[in-house]
């Protein structure tokens, strides 16, 4: 449910707000040991933080997305972590 709010709030701008239920979001998959949870959280997170042009808090959200998609063999992911940081 968090996940979707952060979506809603993301398309509507509020980047703030989605930021802190993102967060929320990706306390409660770290707490539940959810790792591809929490790597597609980061990667919202990281979108949200370049479209701020807040490029430190975007690169270290995709890098940990990328660390999670090499962990669990997630080529896919691995070449989106990539996209994003290029």
């Amino acid at each position: 449910a968090l996940e979707r709010q952060g979506l809603v709030y993301d398309l509507q701008g509020q980047w703030a707000a989605a930021i802190q239920t993102y967060e929320e979001a990706l306390d409660n998959y770290r707490a539940l040991q959810k790792r591809t949870d929490e790597g597609k959280i980061l990667a919202n997170l990281g979108v949200i933080y370049g479209r701020q042009e807040q490029w430190e808090q975007a690169t270290r959200m995709f890098e940990a997305y990328l660390e999670i998609c090499r962990e669990q063999g997630d080529r896919h992911g691995q070449a989106i972590a990539h996209n994003n940081l290029g």
